[in-house]
């Protein structure tokens, strides 16, 4: 009974590993970019100008499509797909935050707190300007644009 078990409680961790996902991959076939379920991809289609986003729900390796939200499209319609790196995906909106409620801080902190009259410090209007700088930075700098063909192959696989 034993074995039967544990033969049963294996195969119910490897199915559960078997999750499909849309890669990116140079021509020597290295992986540039993974997309897995729930992530935010955004992409161009063959001969369209326009660039859709959405929330991708389903990968389907056998069929070779993917359900962006609610709508069916074909790994081979797509013709560019931009990625960011998952670090900078939300980062850079608490770095804004950050940078805008800084100087608002520090002044409730002088007036409410201490009990002083509230001024605007220089040296907290120079962070909070370096922090609301390096949000934008994040934000634009580090979006990536695979244009698939020669260089880069798009499939949809089994992890």
């Amino acid at each position: 009974m034993k074995p039967l078990a544990l033969t049963l409680l294996l195969l119910i961790q490897f199915s559960a590993f078997s999750q499909s996902h849309l890669t990116v991959r140079k021509q020597s076939n290295k992986v540039k970019e993974e997309f897995f379920i729930d992530d935010v991809i955004a992409f161009k289609l063959k001969g369209d100008k326009d660039i859709y986003t959405g929330k991708l729900n389903a990968v389907k390796a056998e069929s070779n499509e993917i359900v962006v939200e609610q709508a069916k499209v074909d790994v081979s319609e797509i013709e560019v797909i931009y990625s960011q790196e998952s670090f900078n995906k939300n980062f850079h909106y608490k770095l804004l935050t950050a940078g805008v409620l800084l100087p608002f801080l520090d002044r409730f902190n002088e007036t409410v707190i201490n009990d002083q009259k509230g001024t605007w410090n220089p040296g907290v209007l120079i962070a909070s300007g370096v922090l609301i700088s390096t949000a934008f930075a994040i934000k634009y700098l580090k979006k990536r644009k695979y244009k698939i063909g020669k260089r880069f192959k798009l499939s949809a696989d089994y992890f």
